[in-house]
């Protein structure tokens, strides 16, 4: 006999829900609490969500050396925790719906991220 387990894994963030609200004060306050002229914008975090932090920062950052980019990461990441634990992302359209459904199927379901935490 023949059984086939079938699971769907999710990824979190740009898949399930939407954090770039959320996070981009946080990071302009970030860079201005460090000296930094930079705004970031929605469109400029947009095609980088999903990405590690890190390498978040040498996109947007590309001047700034190894350092003060590892600086910005641990400060940006201790309060993009708080803001998401206390807060969360805001859930696509249709997601709750389709998670709904998908668990009246009896399909096991997973989320995966890479977020800090």
């Amino acid at each position: 006999m023949f059984i086939l387990n079938i699971g769907i894994i999710f990824d979190l963030d740009g898949t399930l829900w939407d954090t770039r609200a959320r996070v981009i004060d946080l990071w302009n306050q970030v860079l201005k609490d460090y000296g930094l002229e930079k705004t970031i914008t929605q469109q400029n975090l947009s095609p980088l969500i999903g990405l590690p932090l890190g390498k978040i920062c040498q996109n947007l950052l590309p001047e700034l050396e190894e350092k003060k980019i590892e600086q910005l990461v641990e400060s940006i990441s201790t309060l993009e925790i708080s803001t998401l634990t206390a807060q969360g992302g805001k859930l696509y359209p249709q997601v709750r719906e389709t998670l709904t459904k998908l668990k009246s199927l009896k399909l096991p379901l997973y989320i995966v991220s890479n977020c800090q935490a």
